[in-house]
């Protein structure tokens, strides 16, 4: 393999890992409520195994699926670039569209089933107060 090679999987490894961390944290932004469930586990899993696949077909592609110990070492580079420099502001943004799309298209949802679930009591509550009138007389 060529050194010209070596450094495009290298510089490729890098940015691959910045990119695997990045969806990792949108992954991490959408399953913040099941943590430690076994439904975050099996999902994460499934991530991890498509992640490794497109490291793979990379590998395939660039230098016919040949790993060297230091490909390992750029990935640990991408994800140290990643969470010194940017993951700040990439979980930041996450954050506040989170927050948007809840307030926009989740919160009248839940308004609606509150007021649903209020009208259920109310309705039970009549019922049983016109059973307890019925054995009363």
């Amino acid at each position: 393999m060529s050194l010209l090679e070596q450094f495009r999987v290298f510089i490729g490894t890098i940015v691959i890992s910045m990119f695997f961390c990045f969806i990792y944290s949108i992954f991490n932004r959408l399953f913040y409520k099941f943590h430690k469930t076994i439904i975050r586990f099996v999902f994460e899993t499934i991530l991890l195994i498509l992640m490794l696949y497109v490291y793979f077909l990379f590998l395939v592609l660039i230098c016919d699926a040949k790993l060297n110990i230091h490909y390992l070492l750029a990935a640990l580079i991408g994800v140290y670039i990643y969470c010194s420099f940017y993951a700040f502001y990439f979980n930041r943004y996450l954050e506040i569209k989170a927050k948007y799309l809840y307030k926009k298209y989740l919160l009248p949802i839940k308004i609606k089933i509150d007021e649903l679930y209020g009208i259920i009591k109310k309705i039970k509550r009549r019922t049983k107060n016109a059973e307890k009138k019925d054995t009363n007389l």
